[in-house]
């Protein structure tokens, strides 16, 4: 279901920005790719089961480690982008929209609490330029010139 939504995000995207479109492709929650993406300002695309106590508890731009403690989930998915990450994964930012705006972002503490409980699983898309291509193993060093 997600990566149906994300189908559909690469879509609007290609439209609205004909001159650079993208691609998705699935990373592992954690990996040095997700965090090379991060860092080079590449979206991180992803997906949870929302509750009001969530709304409330990013309501003031940041989900504290306290706040971790009693959110739950019910049967509402939401998709979101990471879009920063602060050394060591002590928070990570998350924007709640297609695009930036004002207010959309927040910082969430502890991520991993909330990742074992209400996150979908291995659920994190990364939309790469069109220019960027999946090499063979092999063709590691190649890699190196894009």
């Amino acid at each position: 279901m997600v990566s149906d939504i994300w189908d559909e995000f690469v879509v609007y995207m290609n439209n609205r920005f004909p001159d650079k479109k993208v691609w998705k492709s699935k990373v592992k929650y954690g990996s040095s790719a997700m965090w090379g993406c991060i860092a080079r300002n590449i979206p991180i695309v992803t997906a949870y089961l929302s509750s009001q106590q969530y709304y409330n508890a990013q309501s003031d731009w940041e989900i504290t480690v306290e706040e971790t403690k009693w959110i739950t989930k019910t049967s509402y998915g939401h998709c979101i982008t990471i879009t920063g990450i602060w050394p060591m994964w002590l928070w990570l930012q998350f924007q709640d929209n297609y695009e930036w705006q004002a207010g959309n972002t927040y910082k969430n503490f502890w991520f991993k609490r909330l990742l074992n409980k209400i996150w979908y699983a291995n659920c994190f898309w990364v939309l790469l330029p069109e220019q960027l291509v999946s090499s063979d193993i092999k063709d590691r060093a190649s890699i190196a010139k894009i």
